[in-house]
């Protein structure tokens, strides 16, 4: 039997159906009655938290006037009781003005200044802050329990359970005797502690396909696009509708995200300067390649001034190129825009704060997610991913009393993005405070001591771990020297024959399966299929006045506990002294001399890693960055290996 198509003919009233020129919406009967179920709903929770917040200040005042009485003879009670009237009356007056509120929202959502309304709503969310939550309760206890109950629900309860768990804590309530109660409905509750503050300003939009003209999907759409382009007398004209399966018109999904998140991390920074070099013409090569350095400067998570400037210049060569070399039909607006990304960044810092290409890859995976052809899931999405996002702010910022610390390892189980490793096998241990600038310091300027033992980022704990064993015969030797060396002690003594227990270096370790730092994950060959990481970090040249940046490989990670002796003069003016240290031990390749891809910023080096010395026992605070390697061979048939360096993340 072929289906009934549905009929959007009743009209409807509601608040998003009515923020129109028209003043109302045509929508089938079903999403007719849902829509006024859910303005009822809202209208009697509105209603609901009024009448308790009354009844909350008809008690305190009733509170006050005993006080007020038995303190009648008190010197002081002049100024009490000017103190308690003010904080009465503050108080009936801000009930009255959520009175008047409600009332004005109950008569917005049946007249029809529809357009004030929304302008007004608009308004209140950018200048509000959105972790406030006015009505949530005073007592520690009682906010604890509303905060978790909410992420509770978030994340384990779905459909009714959730009105079923309220109710089930509001009845213990009663039994112990509180004088709280949790809103009935998931909505009130979302209200009550702010939750729902984070997804007020999500929005589902249209877009055009071809001139990418947005529609805001809360008001009636064309069905074609009525943009006229730039130098056009007609209309763009591209269909914006389509007709689903129900016989509804609903508005067309065939965006492609993911390949701009494709293109920007890997196309351009990794491949295409190996790959195109043999594909294109040398004058447009050299063109693409201002290109990939504007990228390289511009897209770092940390950037300087003269990053800014630097990544400004090649995308000026850039464009000035473009326009001689190609023809004016392929030009897009998007290179006019290149030109303004320095004041952008100067205003809003590394782009990594508001691009959203690492947000938009998640719509390649919305793709192909099974819907079962209802419509609105991207906004359940979006308000599902908006919420998880900001649970750990919203905790914090909810929780603020000392009284509510013991409460917070309970709900970090609720808002932690993936479960906690269950594995006994990690480690944590106290540290100095960490500090961002010095952290980078230490892997960009190799003239700056570091020992190993400096503070890591919060990223990295717990660290996973084996069971401590002794490092091989073979690489202890560097590990003595790297002491040696780092510490200016040339008399430290090795394991096998010490003279004192103070002066000799041990060989017992304990091996890392992996360290995260600032979101880069490193690990050594053991657990990366036989390809540990390869990274790189800068050395002083021979004469102490040259940088070099050299490639290796992780062989594993390890953590060594070594305390110098005491007559150091250096150490005894420190109050606590770390003694743990971490390190990667590193092979590294050796540098060629080949400079035949400096102009893509691209390395060569050597197939075979150099002999091993002290310098593979690397501080981890000492990578710079990790890279990208590619097996190359020359005209001769050599095998070499190209390097090419990745931006540094900093996700603290």
């Amino acid at each position: 039997m072929p289906s009934i198509p549905h009929r959007r003919n009743v009209v409807c009233r509601c608040a998003p159906c009515s923020r129109n020129s028209q003043g109302y919406s045509l929508v089938t009967s079903r999403t007719a009655e849902r829509h006024i179920r859910k303005d009822e709903l809202e209208r009697i929770e509105r209603l609901d938290m009024a009448e308790r917040l009354a009844n909350t200040v008809q008690e305190e005042q009733m509170m006050d006037v005993d006080t007020q009485y038995d303190q009648a003879n008190s010197p002081d009670s002049n100024a009490a009781t000017m103190a308690d009237n003010v904080s009465v009356d503050d108080e009936i007056s801000e009930v009255n003005g959520n009175d008047s509120d409600i009332e004005r929202d109950i008569n917005s959502d049946s007249g029809s200044g529809e357009e004030e309304g929304v302008e007004t709503d608009v308004e209140e969310f950018v200048n509000e802050d959105p972790f406030d939550a006015p009505n949530m309760p005073e007592n520690p206890v009682h906010q604890f329990i509303a905060t978790f109950a909410i992420l509770f629900i978030s994340r384990y309860v779905v459909n009714k359970g959730a009105a079923v768990l309220i109710e089930f804590i509001n009845q213990l309530l009663k039994i112990y005797g509180e004088d709280f109660q949790l809103p009935t409905s998931l909505i009130g509750l979302q209200r009550m502690t702010g939750f729902s503050n984070y997804a007020n300003g999500i929005k589902k939009s249209v877009v055009c396909e071809d001139c990418h003209k947005v529609y805001e999907q809360d008001v009636p759409l064309p069905t074609h696009c009525d943009f006229k382009k730039h130098g056009s007398q007609s209309a763009c004209n591209c269909e914006l509708m389509k007709v689903s399966s129900s016989g509804a018109m609903v508005a067309k999904r065939s965006y492609v995200y993911n390949s701009i998140q494709r293109s920007l991390q890997s196309w351009v920074p990794v491949y295409s300067p190996i790959l195109l070099k043999a594909v294109l013409p040398i004058e447009m090569f050299i063109n693409w390649i201002s290109f990939v350095d504007a990228c390289r400067q511009l897209v770092k998570p940390s950037i300087t001034f003269s990053d800014i400037d630097d990544g400004h210049k090649f995308l000026q060569e850039f464009c000035t190129e473009c326009q001689r070399i190609y023809t004016p039909t392929i030009l897009t607006c998007n290179m006019h825009l290149h030109l303004h990304l320095r004041e952008t960044i100067r205003d809003f810092g590394p782009v990594y704060g508001y691009w959203l290409f690492r947000f938009e890859r998640y719509n390649g995976l919305l793709k192909n997610v099974n819907t079962n052809r209802k419509d609105s899931f991207e906004v359940t999405y979006m308000n599902s991913f908006v919420q998880d996002t900001f649970k750990g702010d919203f905790v914090h910022a909810a929780l603020t009393c000392p009284s509510q610390v013991p409460f917070l390892p309970l709900l970090a189980k609720l808002t932690a993005t993936a479960q906690p490793s269950t594995s006994k096998n990690t480690i944590t241990f106290p540290q100095r405070p960490f500090r961002l600038s010095a952290f980078i310091q230490a892997y960009s300027n190799p003239s700056l001591p570091v020992l190993g033992n400096e503070p890591l980022p919060p990223s990295a704990f717990p660290l996973h771990i084996e069971p401590p064993s002794a490092m091989s015969d073979v690489d202890y030797p560097h590990l003595l020297d790297y002491y040696k060396v780092a510490y200016c002690m040339p008399n430290l003594e090795g394991y096998q024959h010490p003279s004192s227990p103070f002066s000799f270096v041990d060989n017992q370790i304990i091996k890392l399966k992996s360290i995260n730092l600032l979101g880069q994950v490193y690990k050594g060959c053991k657990y990366a299929s036989g390809r540990g990481s390869f990274v790189q970090s800068l050395f002083l040249g021979s004469q102490g006045n040259n940088w070099l940046a050299y490639t290796g490989q992780i062989q594993y990670l390890f953590l060594h506990s070594f305390t110098p002796p005491v007559d150091n003069t250096e150490l005894q003016t420190r109050v606590v002294y770390q003694d743990k240290h971490v390190f990667a031990f590193v092979k590294w390749f050796q540098i060629e001399h080949d400079r035949s891809r400096e102009l893509e910023s691209v390395d060569i080096c050597s197939a075979d890693f150099i002999a091993c010395d002290f310098e593979c026992i690397l501080p981890v605070h000492r990578i710079s960055s990790v890279v990208a390697t590619c097996d190359y061979k020359t005209s001769t048939n050599n095998k070499k290996i190209l390097v090419n360096a990745l931006p540094h993340k900093q996700y603290n």
